[in-house]
């Protein structure tokens, strides 16, 4: 697997085109999650790099949907 980094919506939407599911939570092994390859400072930042308003984005776009499918989790 690729290892992701990176820091726009734009790059997120890449990594969801290429992967096809993107979860939020690390809870996959060895996969993916939009925590793992962002930097956690702009986490909750309010700013256009924060992860958490992107979920809602991502939707919006029609990029993805965002729900809570396993174990409780946001994804």
């Amino acid at each position: 697997m690729v290892d992701y980094k990176i820091h726009t919506y734009e790059e997120a939407v890449k990594v969801i085109k290429e992967v096809g599911l993107l979860p939020l939570s690390p809870l996959i092994p060895y996969y993916p999650s939009l925590d793992s390859i962002t930097s956690k400072e702009h986490w909750h930042s309010g700013s256009e790099l924060d992860p958490w308003l992107w979920r809602a984005q991502f939707p919006v776009d029609g990029v993805a949907a965002y729900g809570k499918f396993i174990k409780k989790n946001p994804y």
